[in-house]
């Protein structure tokens, strides 16, 4: 992290992309079994990585203590 003036700090790229990955190590499994639930065969694949994608964009959101509850509202979102 890198520490600005006014007391906040910034990630750097690669923490970013490791707390992205933990986070997908933990949902990803239990998403494609959530989304393969409810979409169609053929469908479950883009859900899952535009599921994925609005994980990352939002990963600033995302608890990352649990990150499961959090990213089945995200799936459901993409769903519909």
């Amino acid at each position: 992290m890198v520490p600005l003036a006014d007391g906040g700090v910034v990630q750097t790229d690669l923490e970013r992309r490791r707390q992205f990955e933990a986070v997908v190590d933990v949902v990803y499994e239990p998403l494609q079994r959530y989304l393969g639930r409810r979409a169609q065969p053929a469908d479950v694949s883009e859900l899952l990585n535009d599921s994925l994608l609005v994980v990352w964009r939002r990963l600033d959101h995302c608890p990352l203590d649990d990150p499961l509850p959090w990213s089945y509202g995200v799936a459901k979102r993409c769903l519909a």
